[in-house]
């Protein structure tokens, strides 16, 4: 069965979008953000909104049959909007990007400044990114295992550090050195003789094993200026060639949970989620598997996994409605049909707005699939699934194998990027 291609909403506040399918939940939650008239809850970002207003909805295409009483209810909008929880890893240590304080990074790099050789490596760090008060001194700098993989090695590196205010933001950031440093930039780890830590692979995620480098010249943090940090390498005990040495790295953080239990369908199977999370301005690609081949599939996304409209606890047993031992996870704001392949999977990718308002917003999610045989209902549930929006990180680098050169090679701003940790006081 094909999607539906346009759905029609109405808002309380007396406006009627039409958008696609896929596209409704978004353009809610953007005009909810920017309602701040209708002031009803306050988002921990800062933007507020109304928690008063029911969506009439109807669907101008294929609709998967509704069974029960619970599928004939008007479904109401819940505005709870939850953000990424942040806390320090440790006293007196920021981590960049700042939401990765707690979150292991979702890529790695084994070829970094520590490993690539001879090389000049240079990060630009959003201000908003490294989240130190301002006049503090920043006393160590480095990176983060990468959680999993084991860090040995017996190299010693020839290092210098520099750091300074950024003359331009990191997606202006150009592919010469000098340009890019807003005056002169301070020596804070003169050159020297650095042995690089081994570490076998760690359950920690993130790792809680650092490869930090002690400043010579503590950097005073100025929190209205971005920052870059360069490291030099100027010579290796592995001939100055590059060698595999694992670090932390990411182009975005989202944070997923699993919660509840599926119910099993008569293939004896229960349907599973999973999803690769996403920042705004990106995909989110929510996918089911072990339903019934070819059969129909509908994934629920909503604000809320505590009421349903507003009023009805969660989780709601749907016994009464015929299926037995399953269960209703999530307040549905939206309901996407897919048809699963043979192999009983079906994926549903939502476009996610470039929107920052978006950012810390957590999507509720679950599936159902179409089994007659499974129960009186006719439906099979999956486990009920939380994805927190994203964003990239606000950080870029450009690197060169020489220390000399002046110009080098500029990452891209979705390029995974190290995590940078700094130690401070």
């Amino acid at each position: 069965m094909p999607p539906a291609k346009e759905t029609w909403i109405k808002v309380g506040w007396g406006r009627s979008l039409a958008v696609g399918g896929a596209q409704m939940l978004f353009q809610l939650l953007l005009a909810t953000l920017t309602e701040s008239n209708n002031l009803g809850v306050t988002h921990s970002s800062g933007h507020r909104c109304s928690m008063q207003n029911p969506i009439e909805r109807t669907s101008t295409a294929a609709r998967v049959p509704q069974h029960g009483a619970i599928m004939k209810h008007s479904i109401l909008a819940a505005t709870a909007l939850t953000t990424l929880s942040l806390s320090a890893i440790a006293q007196n240590h920021a981590v960049a990007p700042f939401d990765h304080t707690d979150a292991e990074g979702n890529s790695s790099q084994y070829r970094s400044a520590l490993s690539y050789g001879v090389a000049r490596w240079q990060i630009l760090h959003d201000k908003s990114e490294v989240q130190i008060p301002n006049g503090k001194k920043i006393t160590k700098v480095g990176f983060r295992q990468n959680g999993g993989t084991a860090m040995t090695t017996t190299h010693r590196l020839q290092m210098e550090i520099l750091m300074s205010a950024a003359s331009r933001t990191y997606d202006k950031m150009t592919s010469n050195f000098n340009t890019n440093y807003k005056g002169t930039p301070v020596t804070v780890y003169t050159r020297k003789i650095y042995d690089l830590p081994s570490y076998t692979a760690t359950n920690d995620r993130p790792s809680k094993n650092y490869v930090l480098f002690p400043l010579d010249v503590p950097y005073v943090v100025d929190s209205n200026e971005d920052m870059i940090v360069e490291y030099r390498c100027y010579a290796n005990t592995n001939s100055n060639n590059a060698f595999n040495y694992y670090i932390d790295a990411t182009n975005y953080a989202s944070k997923r949970t699993a919660f509840g239990t599926a119910c099993p369908g008569s293939n004896s199977k229960s349907l599973a989620m999973t999803d690769n999370g996403a920042p705004y301005g990106a995909t989110w690609s929510p996918q089911v598997t072990n339903a019934q081949a070819s059969t129909v599939c509908a994934l629920f996304v909503g604000l809320s996994n505590t009421k349903f409209q507003g009023a009805i606890p969660l989780p709601l047993p749907l016994d009464g409605v015929g299926a037995t031992g399953c269960k209703l996870y999530v307040d549905p704001l939206l309901t996407i049909g897919r048809g699963a392949n043979t192999a009983g999977t079906a994926t549903f990718s939502m476009p996610i707005p470039d929107q920052p308002s978006l950012y810390g917003v957590t999507l509720y999610h679950q599936a159902m699939a179409l089994d007659a045989f499974a129960n009186n209902f006719g439906w099979t549930f999956s486990e009920g699934r939380s994805m927190t929006i994203g964003q990239r990180p606000k950080m870029r680098k450009l690197f060169q194998s020489s220390v000399t050169s002046s110009t080098g090679s500029l990452s891209g701003v979705t390029t995974a990027i190290e995590v940078s940790v700094f130690t401070w006081q």
